[in-house]
């Protein structure tokens, strides 16, 4: 299984920039929020008393005689005109205390909305702090990613903005062959920075695990982008490259990675099925018994071998140091296997 590199310690790890994450937009405002409704119902509830006067004066007194009526509904006319502008001075004085913690409220909001996560290197609370030391000494140490991976959910969920955590808990999927979800936590952590390389980096190893070599090239191209020095993106790209029966444009990607990193073993694996594809099979036995000098334990060697034994055995006999062709196609160790260190 693929096995991303230990980013705790690695000099690529830090983003190469400042953060830009995108500002995040702020929820459309409702035109009748909870104090507005407020206000309006006193409103209606006052008018309606308002008018609803006259008309228990007309139940309440139907036999006065009319000058009394007259003389009454002057009086009850006044006494209204009057009464309006008190009924509007004492509404306003009392929604306007609401009204205004509300406009407090969601200017605090917006503006809270509006501010950018930051991400930062270290975690921030002592209880995430030591989630982190406690995932690393698993993983690292230990080599028990699979134990790590509960420290590592801890501490994004202590401090979402710890960009390292999202990384570590990715690497420990990818360890544990969690393909999906090492790929979900990549990519939380290159939203969080979509300047890092070694985010991206991991999204296109996990595509890749996941035998979907077209979605990974663009993050992986993205991640050489940022960091033309990376030897893991310039073999997952070739892999991926690979993977689709690109084999001539992953070539240089292979030849860079090796270069790049001498003790990387997976790329001789690649190269070699190359040189093959090439028809080149002394080149290509060169490659596999350098990948067996450089992981003879490795996870690939009983395979390795094993071509290397037909290789020889093609080329010991005359017609196979005339021809000097390749194997059958049926030796090449499928993309999905030349992915290990």
């Amino acid at each position: 299984m693929t096995r991303l590199p230990n980013y705790e310690s690695s000099s690529f790890f830090r983003p190469p920039g400042p953060p830009s994450p995108p500002s995040p937009l702020s929820p459309p405002k409702l035109f009748l929020t909870e104090t507005r409704f407020r206000l309006v119902s006193v409103l209606v509830l006052g008018a309606l008393l308002y008018l609803s006067t006259s008309w228990f004066e007309v139940i309440l007194r139907p036999r006065r005689n009319r000058l009394q009526l007259r003389e009454s509904k002057q009086n009850s006319m006044r006494s209204r005109i009057l009464s309006v502008p008190l009924f509007f001075i004492l509404t306003l004085v009392l929604s306007c205390p609401s009204f205004l913690a509300q406009q407090s409220i969601d200017t605090k909001a917006q503006r809270g909305a509006a501010d950018p996560v930051v991400p930062h290197d270290s975690p921030v609370s002592p209880a995430a702090q030591e989630s982190l030391a406690q995932g690393q000494d698993l993983m690292f140490k230990q080599h028990d990613a699979k134990a790590s991976i509960p420290h590592f959910k801890k501490v994004i969920e202590l401090d979402p903005a710890f960009l390292q955590g999202h990384i570590l808990l990715g690497n420990a999927y990818m360890q544990t062959a969690q393909w999906a979800e090492a790929q979900s936590a990549f990519e939380k952590a290159a939203k969080l920075e979509p300047q890092s390389s070694v985010a991206l980096l991991g999204i296109g190893a996990a595509l890749n695990q996941q035998l979907d070599y077209a979605g990974a090239q663009e993050p992986l191209r993205q991640s050489l982008e940022l960091n033309r020095d990376s030897a893991e993106a310039h073999y997952e790209l070739a892999r991926a490259l690979w993977g689709l029966n690109k084999w001539e444009e992953a070539e240089p990607h292979v030849h860079k990675a090796i270069q790049l990193n001498k003790d990387y073993a997976s790329p001789h694996i690649l190269m070699g099925n190359i040189y093959l594809q090439e028809e080149n099979p002394t080149f290509a036995m060169a490659e596999f018994q350098e990948y067996l000098r450089l992981a003879p334990q490795g996870p690939d060697a009983p395979a390795v071998k094993e071509i290397v034994a037909k290789i020889q055995k093609a080329l010991g006999t005359p017609e196979g140091r005339k021809r000097t062709k390749a194997t059958p196609k049926s030796h090449f160790l499928p993309p999905d296997h030349a992915d290990r260190r």
